[in-house]
This record gives structure tokens, C-alpha cells and sequence, in this order.
């Protein structure tokens, strides 16, 4: 098995290194308001981190301007294995990010059904009730 080696000259095995995460994310297309940005500083114990900025509507005052919101993801070397798992990973991270937003708007009676920044909803995301 040959070694990648990053332009810093590290190691890393099989798995891909930063220089080929951005080829990657130079080549993804996606909305015309998000963008995809990558941060190579916190590599270890991950493969660094994904900024998903995206230009949205504010769900909570619909007067005023759009707001750019980012959607922060580590990503766990086990997406980092090739380049098909890192896109599959990166779309769930996408998806993630329009399920969030998607929340900030839907509404029953005016009434958000499932408010992403509400207690309750951190406490079931995060396992707690």
C-alpha cells in the first residue's frame, strides 16, 4: 500500500489529504446560495471541517434582509476514506443543513412544529429525553 503525502509532507495512509478535499469541493455544484468551504487547521483527530454557508431568508423577521447562516461540520476520517464516501457524507451534511432550515419555517397555525433552536430540541438531538 503506497502513503499520500499533503504538500506539508504528512502522512496519511489511504485516506484523502486536504489538497484533494478541495479539488473535490471546487467540483461540487449545488443552490446558488450556499457555498461550501473547507478548513484544513483541526486535520487531526478528523479530516477538518466543512462550512456550509448558505444566503437564507430570516425565519424569524421576514422584513429584513437575508442572512448568511453557517452549518458547521467536523468531518470524521471515516468519510475521508475516498472521494465517493466524502461527497455521500458531504450531501448528508447538505441535507442536514436544508432539514434545519426547512424547521425554521414550517409552521402549523402560524405555530413552528419542530423549532431547531428551541430546549426540546436540542434535548432530543442531543439524547437527553
Amino acid at each position: 500500500m503506497s502513503a499520500d503525502f499533503d504538500l506539508a509532507g504528512y502522512v496519511y495512509g489511504s485516506k484523502l489529504v486536504p489538497s484533494q478535499i478541495y479539488d473535490i469541493l471546487k467540483r461540487i455544484s449545488y443552490k446558488s446560495n450556499f457555498q461550501f468551504r473547507y478548513d484544513e487547521s483541526h486535520w487531526l483527530p478528523y479530516g477538518g471541517t466543512i462550512f456550509i454557508m448558505m444566503t437564507v431568508q430570516d425565519s424569524r423577521n421576514l422584513e429584513v434582509h437575508d442572512l448568511t447562516v453557517s452549518f458547521i461540520a467536523p468531518i470524521p476520517t471515516s468519510a475521508i476514506t475516498d472521494e465517493p464516501t466524502f461527497v455521500r457524507w458531504l450531501l448528508e451534511q447538505t441535507i442536514k443543513a436544508e432539514t434545519h432550515e426547512a424547521q425554521e419555517f414550517f409552521k402549523l397555525d402560524g405555530k413552528l412544529v419542530d423549532d431547531p433552536h428551541s430546549l426540546d430540541y436540542v434535548r432530543r438531538a442531543l439524547g437527553l429525553v
